[in-house]
């Protein structure tokens, strides 16, 4: 997310409640039941969820962006004029999709009873407006302590990857934006922000996606024709959720050999 200079957008009652920090409270605490490296098979379904919860923001965003052919585009409200109106109307939607999801059986994995808990935490980042383009964090620059506190915070370095990398990809248009009077003019621009954030949200669901499928080819997925056909096909939520509970089960029995 983009935030205006000196402020964090997420945090000013006018705008939505920060998609990051969103995301994985839809899906459980952050940090919850999962490896801190996010390389174990139960840590599966979870990744598989996000990714999933990417596809959906997509989808989304791509009704508005510039990218999309005018023609295609969904008409916005007309009180939708600028970056704050428009995460509030995407926010909307996206709010809707979990009751969706559970109708559906889409919901995420279920999580074992003894599964360790965690708290919920912040871990949303933005990137200031101004020429500084800076990301940051907890109101302080993405680097050094701060970035381990980040990835600390995520508990699951997958995530916090992927985060990064969606921010990134913000901080790289806000810095074009600013060596062109005109480019900086779209900043706040609708379909300029949905353009930037289908971006954001495409460089995240792909970091998720090369690291589910690196993880699923150790955790026994076994593709289906229609997903070995295609190089971007992940596992299905059935999928991960069988995976995930072998992976529970595998864990338990190493627990029980142990001295």
């Amino acid at each position: 997310m983009i935030a205006a200079a000196g402020r964090r957008a997420s945090r000013t009652r006018a705008a939505p409640t920060s998609f990051a920090v969103l995301l994985p409270l839809l899906a459980g605490p952050v940090g919850a039941f999962a490896s801190e490296a996010c390389d174990q098979c139960e840590d599966l379904c979870r990744l598989v969820d996000q990714y999933q919860q990417k596809e959906k923001g997509i989808e989304l965003w791509k009704q508005y962006a510039s990218s999309t052919p005018e023609a295609d585009r969904i008409a916005l409200p007309a009180n939708v004029t600028e970056m704050i109106s428009l995460e509030n109307h995407v926010y909307g939607q996206f709010k809707a999709w979990p009751d969706t999801r559970k109708q559906n059986g889409e919901l995420p994995c279920a999580v074992p009873a003894n599964a360790p808990q965690s708290t919920p935490v912040e871990t949303d980042l933005t990137t200031t407006s101004d020429s500084s383009c800076e990301i940051r964090y907890n109101g302080k620059k993405l680097e050094g302590p701060n970035l381990k506190d980040f990835e600390k915070a995520v508990g699951c370095k997958v995530m916090s990857d992927a985060t990064i990398a969606h921010e990134t990809e913000h901080q790289e248009i806000c810095m074009r934006a600013h060596s062109d009077q005109e480019g900086l003019k779209t900043l706040d621009e609708p379909s300029f922000v949905a353009q930037n954030e289908l971006q954001a949200w495409t460089e995240h669901r792909d970091v998720l996606r090369d690291a589910i499928r690196a993880l699923a080819g150790r955790c026994g997925w076994e593709p289906t024709k229609r997903q070995k056909s295609s190089p971007v096909s992940v596992p299905s939520t059935k999928q991960a959720k069988d995976m995930q509970a072998r992976g529970w089960k595998a864990s338990k029995a190493l627990k029980r050999r142990k001295p």
